[in-house]
């Protein structure tokens, strides 16, 4: 029995392993992901302009070309394609509904017009659609939402209309894949406040939900306000937060969701939590309120969220976190990926794409499927796990037992939920255990968890 236990200590082996995987489009610049959109397992779509980098952060280059990226085997390749939209391309977002069709909303910030187009060849040509909206100076489109090939919406700052000189949002929707579009009327939509606006890329969809978020140019800035429809776009209500400037918004279902912003006023990153569809927003408890954003996820099915932060915006680190209770509590999952924009389709399903590197082309990422979906799919894994002695001292043996074999990782977090010992296990035994080193962390509570595809077990463990 002995000799078989070292055995088994022997396949496991300590590496902190990537929780994002990386690839490398074909892309012939180097430029930063602005936008994306994950369709499913297979499909995601993101959209790319080219910065100027330098310590101080990100600045658009003014380059006369964008990009589109995509994917159509769950990140095992992608291409990649110019997207010219004017002179000087800037993206808001891209919606897509399948590997062939996808609409992206933008700027030129040559002429400051606002562009609608669509394709339905996976990039290869691009139309213009819309080009009657957002033609005033106060209206800039921040994004548009197809929920199928036929339904879908636009939305942008408020601006005056033909029948209404108040300035409202301008919201379009279409029932003809964006052959036509009716502006929605000011009746429907609640009252802008004055200097109120919407933010790029700010907004949510499930069923036939859609939410999107606001700021304020005022001097005494008014919190952020969180619009809502349940008929895809048609009838609007609004609901107040306590946040200014609601840059990171995400849901995971009609329920469920969270935004997040940087206050610089006093240099603090905040987080709100909602469980009612948006009409009440509650503080959420952050880790550490210093770092700042690359992306806010709420992921469709399991409702845990998850953000990956930074210190620098160029060198980070950067942090994955993971919340299995609408922020009450995290447990760091992963370092050293500049996963920006993230977005899941479900728990399996998380893309994200780099801002812009200085030291290599740019990549994309796939969230591990195996194991690390088991974190975020919220199933229990039934498996047979204990750790000991514990309390413990030095080291800390850890046995599984499982139903079958799979790939598994073990993940030691501090009360804190930093992330402190990560290992792998050998994916072809239903029984194995290993060691853990623990002599030099300090005396206190530390989390123990194993998981694979099929879900995660977590112990509470005891430093002496």
């Amino acid at each position: 029995m002995k000799k078989l236990l070292l055995l088994a200590f022997c396949l496991f082996s300590l590496r902190l392993a990537a929780q994002w995987q990386a690839f490398t489009p074909n892309i012939p610049d180097t430029v930063g992901i602005q936008a994306l959109d994950a369709v499913d397992e297979h499909t995601a779509w993101a959209v790319a302009i080219k910065y100027f980098v330098d310590s101080a952060g990100y600045q658009p280059a003014g380059s006369d070309k964008g990009y589109y990226v995509r994917t159509t085997d769950g990140g095992a390749t992608w291409s990649a394609g110019i997207l010219l939209m004017g002179q000087v391309p800037s993206f808001s977002n891209v919606s897509a509904i399948h590997a062939d069709t996808a609409w992206v909303a933008g700027l030129d910030y040559g002429d400051f017009s606002n562009h609608l187009v669509r394709t339905v060849d996976g990039g290869q040509t691009w139309t213009p659609q819309l080009t009657e909206g957002f033609q005033q100076p106060t209206s800039y489109i921040n994004f548009v939402h197809f929920w199928d090939a036929q339904n879908g919406i636009a939305c942008g700052d408020p601006s005056a209309s033909d029948t209404d000189t108040t300035l409202f949002f301008e919201i379009w929707r279409t029932g003809d894949g964006g052959q036509t579009w009716a502006r929605v009327p000011a009746a429907n939509i609640p009252p802008s406040l004055p200097d109120e606006y919407g933010l790029a890329a700010s907004f949510s969809a499930h069923g036939q939900y859609i939410w999107f978020t606001t700021s304020s140019y005022s001097a005494t800035p008014v919190p952020g306000r969180v619009f809502r429809s349940a008929d895809k776009g048609l009838h609007w209500e609004v609901f107040e937060t306590g946040l200014h400037s609601l840059v990171y918004f995400s849901f995971a279902d009609t329920s469920r969701g969270a935004v997040a912003t940087f206050d610089f006023t006093i240099e603090e990153l905040q987080l709100q939590v909602t469980q009612d569809g948006g009409a009440t927003w509650t503080d959420a408890v952050l880790p550490d309120k210093q770092h700042k954003l690359a992306s806010l996820v709420a992921v469709p099915g399991s409702g845990f969220l998850v953000l990956v932060y930074f210190d620098d915006p160029v060198s980070g680190p950067f942090v994955t976190m993971l919340s299995k209770d609408m922020g009450a509590t995290w447990q760091q999952i992963g370092s050293g990926e500049l996963a920006g924009w993230a977005a899941f389709a479900g728990p399996t399903a998380g893309y994200a794409g780099e801002w812009q590197p200085v030291d290599h082309a740019t990549r994309m990422y796939r969230y591990n499927g195996s194991p690390l979906s088991g974190l975020l799919s919220g199933q229990a894994l039934q498996a047979e796990l204990s750790g000991f002695p514990n309390p413990v001292s030095d080291r800390l043996t850890v046995r599984v037992k499982t139903v079958k074999p799979a790939d598994f990782l073990l993940l030691l977090n501090d009360a804190q939920g930093h992330l402190l010992r990560q290992q792998s296990a050998d994916p072809g035994r239903t029984e194995w255990a290993t060691t853990v080193d623990v002599q030099d962390l300090p005396a206190g509570t530390y989390f123990l968890t194993i998981t694979c595809a099929e879900g995660s077990a977590q112990q509470t463990v005891v430093k002496m």
